[in-house]
């Protein structure tokens, strides 16, 4: 995205909210056991191990870049949802969690930790 995008989207007056909305915060963690062949999703089938470190990696990279777009809002709530995200370990669900509170936006209690798992977790 180029600089003049990213200042067309933050320009004054594109918005005239009284205060910024909280963000709901959706984390798709696409492996499965075995593809459903009704699935729409983007998932797919778990050969071998699953990539969570790198794929922890990646999603962190992605939240960086969209900070510009958020910023000043809290994140309300987080949906963990995909293909079948109890594939991933407790300790990787951590530290998802983890890397989502380190970032400035996000002013979640960190005594809470309501991992939703296929669900919705207020936070």
């Amino acid at each position: 995205m180029t600089s003049e995008t990213l200042a067309r989207y933050l320009r004054p007056g594109t918005l005239n909210l009284a205060a910024l909305p909280p963000l709901s915060l959706y984390v798709h963690l696409p492996w499965c056991l075995k593809k459903c062949p009704y699935c729409d999703f983007n998932s797919h089938e778990q050969s071998g191990g699953v990539p969570e470190a790198r794929y922890l990696d990646a999603l962190r990279c992605d939240l960086e870049a969209a900070l510009p777009f958020v910023w000043g809002r809290r994140i309300h709530s987080i949906f963990i949802g995909g293909g079948t995200p109890s594939l991933f370990s407790p300790q990787s669900i951590d530290r998802l969690l983890a890397d989502i509170r380190a970032r400035p936006l996000s002013r979640l209690p960190c005594g809470r930790r309501h991992a939703a798992v296929g669900r919705r977790a207020e936070l």
